[in-house]
């Protein structure tokens, strides 16, 4: 017993599935002959390899799953073809394969589960599992390695698109503001004055427009630098120098790899999914592409950026240009007109002006000839001869100017004198009649002549030193000019003391004439007033003259000391800048000087570091430079400020101005050489500090390169000596394992001796029978499975018979009638298919039978050993003792051998843990032989044994009968697959015969349509050819003369034979031509719809101002987007034409651009959108295909495609590009333009095939509901598409009163729009007092009147009244105690408001108001308060109860209502249905299903009607979890904020908690701002204390009398009661 468990505990285990079920196959024959009682032992094992095969082929297929997975990432080409089209697919693809990752990682930890409970367990193949586990888990983190290279590669690759398109994009833009600003804003001198001003402000307010490109411009220059290069990826793209890649993921292969972030070179990437680098280290390896990146600079984009950049400061400098031309001519202009009035100027003129006056003539001219000379600067108006010449104009006027201003005081000083000889002349002749008083006045007279003399004396010496003094403005660096200027200074004060005696005279004379003045009888005449005149004019000059010495003596002491800092300065600046030069020198030689040897680099750092040192050390001397440098150029700027206060005080006191020349101030020049000797003091450091961190850093490497060569000697020593003792190793070990291979075999033997006797004691006579009959019943059994399986293979047989005829028929016919074959084609892959799944299906019933064989085979050998066991039964027990004995002395030999092993154990280190094991299994069996003593004692007990064989062969017995009826078992379900087979097969073979007739019946059909055109051909040719060719449709075709006739078609001449080819001309209309009684206008006429323009939409409507506008003019004038105009207009070109709807002509897209009905940044999107009528080139033949062969042969974009596709056929029909006409769907289907796959997609009106966008309602709608919309011109007949008023602030659609009220519109478009827009209806009042009145309201606008008091008032009479027939309003709804939140009841002001009006006063949150509305919309409808009715979404916004957000927002509720429909059955499916298809996110479809479940029930999309949990069930909407999840009201998710206490509540707790209104059943939620907890509204926080108020004032009044519409008095007649559950 105990060896038997042994053998079974030691037995192997299979490393894969296949050979996991054959050591099942051969434990079952083992088990089938054991005894009873290792029976259960035997289940054991059974059920371990059961459990084994079963998690082994899990963990395989995860690892094969995985595996797909990772084969289609890496095939992928990341490159830059097709870029814009694959990066929406793959981000598709990869959020779809994070969902599926997601799943299966929930699939991978109950895996994991399993096999830790079986690890737990100790599954004897433990290692195993977790071998494939560990490969499994492997395999996975890979995987998700390479989704972390996805996502950096779609995210890189997304940026590299948006890049290119942004940068065209930009380059577009640049070339238009090109062209403006070289078009608009052309001059010379002959432009007026008034029209240069006016284009400067156009061209600054051209420049605001280019700048707005600056910002754009400068970030694709910043993005630039960061973009992928795409192109080397390309295999065919070559490199002229190295690409380097960059890892995007740790990666290892054969011992190297390459770490996340590390670069290397790429050798060859010819394979798409490997590519060979040569990584870190030099080592080269083969690395998947999708790890790898080629990272920035890439330079196709940043040589596109910068040439966007050299675009832009082009055009600026082309502005630039421009704004100094136009500034030197206004400059130029206001200059002459100042030169021509000042050489106009006469000595009279200035005399009778202000000195202001004529100052600020001469300042005018300078401020402008200054302007004209700073703006001519770089002017192309203006050459140097130019500016000469104005120079000398300018020099000219400022001559004229100055000697009008020199000759002016002389001019006074004449008329003055002249004045003075007059009054002396009548003074003497006064005097001879006074002679009294004759005296003194003569006295008087002549002191002031001599004060008079002396003034003027005084005052030219005054202004020759004050003009000296003004003609320096500054200083200068030169000492020797200093020194000079000193000296000038000096000998002007010199002079100054030598005259002044002309000031002390003229102080002197001004006294005598005070004095005679006062001698004077105050009777007589006194001069008081010219004294006090000449009494100031005297201070004024003795004044200056001071004001001449002060400033002097200033200047010389400013001039001094100017003059000791500038010489200090020089000194230490010329030692700053010798030293500068010499070490730097020093330097440049260090640099180059080269070293061998660690010591002369040691060497050369030691002479680095001192000159480093040095270097450092100047700086103090350098700040010292600088220093001095301020100071000097404070000191000149304070002597400037001084000279310029000088002459500015002088020009105030004399009121003449002073001319100034541009002044360059030295202080500056001093400022720049200091700031150059400090730059080049800081270069010299810079460069010595990075010369000597460069050799420190050398110094290091190269130490650390002579340490490492010594490790390397040692450690080539050490590996030497472990070579060597490995060797020996080696030697010892290899004796060792012989010793161990021996001991092996003995074991082996004695193992096999044991099985052998153990396998004797397993037979049993009888079960030999029993054998045979199960093995003749198996035969009997496998011979009808051999006939069976012969007939099969007959069948099939004969079915590639067949197929071989029906494949070679369709080959001999493919040339002549393809269309045909291809769609046979596809049913013979269809069939292919399905005969090659049922091959694959015989087949493996073949290996079934295979292995059925297999099995009768070994049942055959297990029966032949069975009796030769059976002949040795009477041996057995004499041979039990003698085998017992040598098996003891066997285990004694065993046992000495083992102590002889134990004594070398310790020299077998690497085989310590075999041995052990082995020492540890002898000990176990040395322990077990007082075991193998009570065998003994049943061995002798075997006589007994075989009396009691009664009993084992029962069990025997029942045994085989048990294996007999899984025989059975197998059979009969072996024979039922043969019935299901045979039935496919019986099946497929009708079916294919089927396909065969009519696929000959539609060979037939052709074969005599090809006749039929053969003979129509035979008598075409019959008849004589024409030989001229008539494009006047007047013309007539003659009997006489044949002439062949063509018709004008969309883009050229088309044949009669191509009409009648098309189906649009038959054989009697070609008769009626050769008669003559069919003319060529004749044809074009009756054809007109199919060689004439087309039938779409022609332009736009306005209805605001009633005009017709193309869509480009539409688009400018903010009618339509700019999508959405490109959309339309690629609609007309691929319909034919381009159409000017407002004079009704068609042109082709360049006619259209040159007429401006198209802008620039169109046509070429519109060029190839016309290439739908003209043909598009097969790049691969060069022929013209049409737009459907276009689309299949992907050389145009699917969806762009179907769009122009569907413009076409609704608007006329498909355009055959060679024919240049259109043609029926028929002949298309015969001419391969279409099909009845692309016709489905066209005529499925879903979301996805809507692809024009209304501008009226902001929907996605197909083209031919788009012209359902749109209006007929009556002028014209073209058809134009109505737009209606959108509010210019926000774009949405306004109502005809809201455009009224914000005067977008007057007051008789207002009447018109209005007629249009009104939807009245009638409603009935209560009125406070109990009476009862009629009103007439428009659910549109609002807009109420009152039948009584129209009638009161006389706008109607009762007649009028009597002959209307007013249409009455469907009544309100009743709700019931099912019925959603209706409305919400402002406890404040006792209203009941709208769910919206709500959110705007802010007492409801912005998520609460959503799910309120969502629980109407998906119940029913939104629920007006007013009316009680439930209105579509549509209608509501036009009733303004919501606004277009929330409508959008709310549209997946009204679809849960509704229904979404399947795009592949058409069947609407519920909420719930489309929660499992995924349609619906489940959250959302959850809170929609507990809003229906609450107001009732589920909703049936098709009928409306409710539906219980129990049929939701059965109808298979939700399982048992999820509706016991709608039943369980209380765990329902509180996603709402009670409006009145502000604590978070579900649906249902709203619903219990409402108000109802008793006439109607309406449900409110009670709102406040304050919380009745306490708690202040979170929502009217940024309000202020005084919101409520403020907010509420207009609302209040608003919602009782104008906006409720004819809703009851709520003051009076309305009574409310509060539900609560």
């Amino acid at each position: 017993f105990f060896v038997l468990q042994r053998l079974i505990e030691t037995a192997s285990f299979g490393d894969d599935a296949e050979t996991i079920s054959q050591q099942i196959l051969n434990h079952n024959k083992f088990h089938s002959s054991i005894q009873r009682s290792l029976e259960k032992m035997s289940h054991a094992r059974a059920a371990q390899l059961r459990d084994l095969q079963n998690i082994i082929e899990e963990i395989s297929r995860a690892i094969i799953w995985v595996n797909d997975r990772e084969e289609e990432e890496l095939v992928f080409d990341w490159g830059d073809k097709n870029i814009d089209n694959y990066i929406p697919r793959k981000q598709e693809s990869y959020s779809k394969l994070m969902s599926d990752l997601e799943e299966k990682e929930k699939e991978l930890n109950k895996l994991k589960a399993k096999v830790d409970i079986i690890l737990k367990n100790q599954h004897p193949a433990s290692d195993k599992i977790e071998a494939y586990m560990d490969t499994l888990q492997t395999q996975w983190s890979w995987l998700l390695q390479i989704t972390k290279c996805i996502h950096i590669h779609l995210k890189e690759n997304a940026a590299y698109s948006q890049f290119f398109k942004e940068a065209n994009e930009t380059y577009t833009r640049l070339q238009k503001d090109h062209e403006s600003i070289r078009k608009k804003f052309i001059c010379d001198k002959n432009t007026p004055l008034e029209n240069l001003t006016e284009m400067l402000k156009n061209l600054e307010k051209e420049k605001e427009k280019i700048m707005e490109s600056k910002r754009q411009v400068q970030t694709l220059v910043s993005k630039s630098k960061n973009i992928v290069c795409l192109k080397p990826r390309n295999p065919e793209e070559k490199s002229s120098g190295p690409v380097i890649v960059k890892a995007l993921c740790d990666f290892k292969q054969d011992q190297k790899g390459i770490m996340k972030g590390n670069e290397g070179i790429l050798k060859d990437n010819s394979q798409r999914s490997k590519w060979h680098v040569t990584g870190p280290g030099g080592l080269e390896m083969l690395i998947p592409s999708v790890c790898l990146l080629i990272p920035p600079p890439n330079p196709l984009s940043i040589s596109l950026a910068n040439k966007n950049e050299q675009y832009y400061e082009a055009i600026m400098s082309i502005w630039s240009q421009l704004y100094i031309n136009i500034k030197s001519l206004i400059s130029w202009q206001y200059c002459m007109k100042d030169i021509q009035y000042i050489n106009s100027l006469t000595l009279s003129m200035l005399s009778r002006m202000r000195p202001e006056e004529y100052r600020n003539i001469i300042k005018n001219l300078e401020l402008h000839y200054q302007e004209f000379m700073r703006n001519s600067l770089g002017s192309e108006m203006f050459s140097d001869e130019d500016k000469r010449k104005m120079e000398m104009q300018y020099v000219g006027a400022q001559t004229h100017y100055d000697q009008l201003v020199i000759q002016l005081p002389s001019y006074s000083k004449t008329l003055f004198m002249i004045s003075i000889h007059v009054m002396f002349d009548f003074t003497v002749i006064f005097s001879l009649f006074f002679s009294s008083q004759g005296f003194v006045c003569v006295s008087r007279l002549t002191a002031l002549q001599a004060l008079l003399q002396n003034l003027l004396q005084a005052e030219d010496i005054i202004k020759v030193h004050e003009a000296r003094l003004t003609e320096k403005e500054t200083s200068s660096l030169d000492l020797k000019e200093v020194e000079k200027y000193l000296m000038t200074l000096k000998t002007m004060k010199a002079e100054l003391e030598q005259k002044k005696g002309v000031l002390k005279a003229m102080e002197s004379e001004l006294s005598k004439a005070v004095h005679w003045n006062s001698q004077i009888d105050k009777s007589f005449h006194q001069c008081d007033v010219d004294l006090s005149r000449y009494s100031e004019l005297t201070g004024q000059m003795t004044d200056r003259w001071r004001r001449i010495v002060a400033q002097i003596d200033s200047r010389v002491w400013d001039l001094e000391k100017q003059e000791k800092q500038l010489n200090h300065y020089k000194q230490t600046n010329s030692i700053m800048n010798k030293w500068i030069q010499e070490t730097r020198q020093r330097q440049d030689t260090l640099q180059i000087t080269k070293f061998n040897s660690l010591d002369s680099l040691m060497d050369h750092l030691n002479q680095q570091k001192a000159l480093y040192s040095e270097i450092k050390g100047k700086k103090e001397k350098v700040d010292d430079v600088v220093k001095d440098a301020d100071t000097c150029a404070a000191s000149i700027k304070d002597y400037e400020l001084q000279l310029a206060s000088y002459s500015a005080g002088l020009e105030t006191l004399l009121n003449i101005p002073i001319k100034r020349t541009m002044l360059q101030s030295p202080a500056t020049e001093l400022r720049q050489e200091a700031a150059e000797l400090q730059s080049r003091y800081i270069e010299l450091l810079t460069r010595s500090s990075d010369y000597y961190r460069f050799l420190g850093e050398m110094m290091k490497n190269m130490e650390e390169l002579k340490m490492r060569n010594t490790k390397i000697d040692l450690l080539e020593e050490e590996l030497k000596r472990l070579k060597d003792n490995l060797k020996d190793q080696t030697q010892k070990n290899k004796s060792l394992e012989d010793s161990l291979a021996r001991y092996r075999l003995e074991l082996t033997q004695s193992k096999e001796e044991l099985i052998s006797m153990e396998e004797i004691k397993r037979t049993q006579a009888r079960q030999c029978n029993t054998t045979q009959e199960s093995l003749d019943s198996t035969q009997n059994q496998l011979k009808k499975l051999q006939d069976e399986l012969s007939h099969l293979t007959f069948l099939i047989e004969e079915e590639k018979r067949k197929r071989r005829l029906a494949e070679e028929r369709y080959t001999n016919q493919q040339e002549e009638y393809e269309l045909a074959v291809r769609k046979r084609q596809k049913e013979l892959e269809e069939l292919s298919l399905s005969k090659s799944q049922f091959e694959r299906a015989i087949k493996e019933k073949e290996r079934e039978i295979e292995r059925l064989k297999l099995q009768l085979e070994d049942e055959a050998s297990r029966r032949n050993a069975a009796e030769l066991e059976t002949s040795k039964t009477s041996m057995i027990v004499q041979r039990s003792d003698a085998n017992y004995r040598e098996i003891v002395q066997e285990r004694d030999s065993l046992l000495v051998k083992l102590k002889l092993s134990q004594q070398d154990k310790d020299k077998q280190q690497r085989s310590e843990e075999e041995l052990r094991r082995i020492k540890l299994s002898l000990e176990t069996e040395i322990k077990q032989k007082q075991r193998l003593q009570d065998e003994i004692d049943k061995i002798t007990k075997d006589f007994k044994y075989w009396k009691s064989q009664y009993e084992l062969k029962e069990g025997q017995i029942r045994q085989s009968e048990a294996d007999r009826d899984k025989v059975h078992r197998d059979k009969a379900s072996l024979q039922s697959e043969i019935q299901r087979l045979t039935a496919e097969l019986r099946s497929l073979e009708e079916r294919y015969k089927s396909r065969l007739q009519s696929s000959d019946k539609e060979m037939s059909e052709l074969i005599m349509k090809k006749e039929a055109l053969e003979r129509e051909l035979k008598l075409l040719q019959q008849r004589p050819v024409p030989c001229c060719r008539c494009t006047q449709t007047s013309q007539s075709v003659s009997d006489s003369s044949y002439q062949k006739l063509t018709v004008k078609g969309l883009r050229g001449e088309v044949s009669l034979t191509e009409l009648v080819d098309s189906n649009l001309l038959d054989q009697t209309d070609l008769d009626k031509v050769n008669r003559g009684q069919l003319t060529g206008k004749e044809i074009e006429d009756r054809l007109r719809s199919y060689l004439g323009g087309s039938d779409c939409i022609a332009g736009i409507y306005d209805e605001a101002n009633d005009r017709v506008l193309p869509f480009y003019q539409a688009m400018k004038d903010g009618l339509l987007r700019r999508g959405t105009t490109l959309e339309l207009l690629e609609a007309q070109a691929a319909s034919g034409f381009i159409i000017d709807p407002v004079n009704n002509v068609c042109m082709t897209v360049d006619e259209a651009w040159r007429r401006a009905l198209v802008g620039k940044e169109f046509k070429d999107k519109l060029l190839s959108a016309e290439k739908a009528v003209t043909g598009y080139k097969d790049p691969a033949t060069g022929k013209i295909i049409s737009l459907f062969q276009a689309i299949e042969k992907e050389i145009i974009e699917k969806g762009h495609g179907i769009r122009l596709l569907e413009a076409q056929i609704a608007s006329g029909g498909i355009i055959d590009p060679k024919g240049s006409h259109r043609i029926d769907v028929e002949v298309a289907y015969r001419k391969g333009y279409f099909d009845r796959e692309m016709n489905e997609i066209l005529t499925y009106e879903g979301d996805d095939t809507k692809g024009f966008f209304d501008p009226n309602t902001h929907e996605n709608l197909t083209y031919l509901q788009l012209k359902k919309r749109c209006i007929n011109d009556p002028k014209t007949g073209l058809i134009l598409l109505r737009v209606v008023i959108v509010d210019p602030d926000t774009g949405k659609e306004m109502t005809v009163r809201e455009a009224y009220h914000r005067e977008l519109i007057d007051y008789d478009t207002f009447l018109e729009l209005s007629e249009q827009e009104c939807e009245w209806e009638e409603i009935t009042i209560e009125t406070s007092d109990g009476s009862k009145r009629l009103l007439i309201v428009d659910r549109k606008t609002g807009t109420q009147y009152d039948i009584q008091e129209s009638l009161d008032r006389g706008v109607i009479d009762r007649q009028t009244l009597d002959n209307v027939s007013i249409t009455l309003s469907p009544p309100t709804d009743i709700f019931d105690d099912q019925s959603p939140v209706g409305a919400i009841f402002d406890t404040e002001t006792l209203e009941k408001i709208t769910i919206p009006e709500a959110q705007r006063r802010g007492i409801v949150d912005n998520i609460t108001a959503q799910r309120l509305l969502e629980a109407q919309v998906c119940t029913g409808g939104i629920v007006n308060p007013a009316t009680g009715q439930r209105l579509s979404l549509k209608d509501a916004v036009q009733q303004s109860i919501i606004d277009e957000d929330m409508s959008v927002k709310l549209k997946p509720a009204q679809k849960a209502y509704a229904g979404f429909e399947d795009v592949k059955t058409k069947r609407k499916l519920s909420a719930a249905e489309a929660i499992k298809e995924k349609w619906l996110p489940y959250e959302a479809g959850q809170r929609f299903l507990e809003f229906q479940y609450l107001t009732g029930g589920l909703i049936e999309p098709e009928t409306g009607r409710r539906v219980s949990i129990e049929e939701a069930i059965r109808r298979g909407w939700l399982d048992g979890k999820g509706a016991q999840k709608l039943q369980d009201t209380r765990n329902y998710i509180k996603n709402l904020t009670c409006p009145k206490t502000k604590l978070k509540i579900s649906y249902k707790d709203a619903m219990d908690n409402c108000m109802v209104e008793e006439n109607n059943g309406m449900k409110m939620l009670q709102a406040t701002s304050m919380s009745s907890k306490g708690i202040s509204s979170p929502y009217n926080v940024s309000s202020g204390t005084n919101s409520r108020t403020g907010s509420r004032a207009g609302s209040r009044t608003g919602s009782r009398s104008g906006s409720r519409r004819g809703s009851v008095d709520y003051t009076s007649s309305v009574t409310y009661s509060y539900m609560s559950s």
